[in-house]
């Protein structure tokens, strides 16, 4: 018993950032990258899943918008996965190595104003994932680092866009899903 109290105290003066509950500041979003130019940040809330998806797992849709790469399957759930960079009216996402990154978010408050018509599948949640060029990591922000967007940010963007945040001299806009 003797040995074992020992170790807990061994433990608490080597990582003591385990045992010393700290409050974090602010809202997490996720990096993501669209274009070698552009990356934007995702409400880490809205987030379920990351990872790569064989573009064999993708199942395409005849007669569906180019935005929409088709059915993917992962945790259980059927749902679309769209080129978020196209939808956002950028180029098209490159497959250069028959594999997407794909982000999976859980979409029932989503209020992403798609105005590519996306059929619902029929099941209890709505999940949708969004292929982009890579996955950047996290961050948390604070309100006072959220800028409003930039003068020159195109009419048709912004309405998807919450602000921006410049991170080691990059801009990154926040997307408002």
């Amino acid at each position: 018993m003797q040995t074992e109290a020992s170790s807990i105290d061994r433990l608490q003066d080597l990582l003591p950032q385990l045992f010393n509950s700290t409050v974090v500041e602010g809202e997490p979003f996720l990096r993501v990258q669209l274009t070698p130019e552009t990356t934007v940040g995702f409400p880490l809330k809205l987030v379920e899943e990351v990872q790569l998806m064989s573009v064999a797992n993708i199942t395409p849709m005849p007669n569906m918008s180019e935005e929409i790469l088709g059915l993917v399957q992962a945790k259980g759930h059927i749902f679309w996965l769209l080129d978020l960079a196209r939808l956002l009216g950028f180029p098209a996402l490159i497959n250069r190595s028959k594999r997407y990154e794909m982000v999976m978010i859980r979409a029932q408050h989503m209020s992403f104003g798609l105005e590519t018509s996306i059929p619902a599948p029929m099941e209890q949640e709505l999940f949708l994932g969004f292929a982009v060029q890579k996955v950047r990591g996290s961050m948390r922000l604070s309100s006072q680092e959220i800028l409003p967007l930039a003068e020159d940010t195109d009419s048709s963007l912004r309405q998807h866009l919450q602000g921006r945040v410049v991170k080691n001299g990059e801009s990154i806009s926040l997307l408002k899903i």
